[in-house]
């Protein structure tokens, strides 16, 4: 498991090291905006199509006919594309809340329940790419896991401007009265679901 794990990082960092000078690029410009929600959003999101993307190059390459030659399981070949989906976002959630801290500092509003709400997001939100384009891959294909990939990032895009146009007051006013619970519920929820999806795609890859 750990060498899945350690291909798949070098075709990370050789074929996906674009999306991490895009969370740089869109970290920095957290100091010359003040509407933060695409700039977090959109690279959150291609960290999410990273497993995708990955699977992929895997059959692009031919790699998934060699795979299940070596001595791994199906769902041991499953279970990583899900770890890489878990573990660049959890990496740029905790980058990512720490320059949102260091800005909120900067300009002295900074709150522990922004940085909250802002984790949150930014862990969560881009799980869900993962969590629906990797079981439609490994049931019908990554190309179509791809185009739902690309669905959800153009629908991300749409989010964030509907939200700055049309919903950015209301939420400024109903936010405070969002508790940690709910959100503790809420994420709690969405793991239920990546799990539910991650036994899909076993299930899935199993029978194909």
């Amino acid at each position: 498991m750990k060498g899945l794990l350690y291909k798949d990082f070098l075709m990370a960092w050789k074929y996906c090291k674009l999306y991490l000078v895009i969370a740089v690029i869109f970290l920095a410009l957290f100091f010359f905006v003040t509407d933060y929600w695409f700039f977090f959003i959109y690279p959150g999101i291609l960290f999410g199509m990273i497993p995708v993307n990955l699977l992929a190059y895997d059959e692009h390459s031919r790699w998934k006919i060699f795979g299940l030659t070596l001595p791994f399981s199906r769902a041991q070949l499953v279970s990583v594309k899900y770890l890489m989906g878990l573990l660049p976002v959890t990496a740029f959630t905790v980058f990512g809340s720490v320059a949102f801290g260091i800005v909120k500092l900067a300009r002295n509003s900074f709150s522990w329940s922004d940085i909250g709400f802002f984790a949150f997001g930014v862990f969560f939100f881009p799980l869900l790419c993962s969590m629906i384009s990797l079981p439609i891959s490994f049931r019908f294909g990554v190309e179509k896991g791809r185009t739902i990939s690309l669905f959800i990032v153009g629908g991300a895009c749409g989010i964030s401007v509907v939200y700055n146009v049309f919903l950015k007051d209301y939420f400024t006013v109903s936010m405070p009265s969002i508790t940690l619970t709910i959100l503790v519920i809420v994420g709690v929820i969405i793991l239920a679901l990546y799990a539910l999806s991650w036994k899909l795609s076993i299930m899935f890859y199993q029978k194909r």
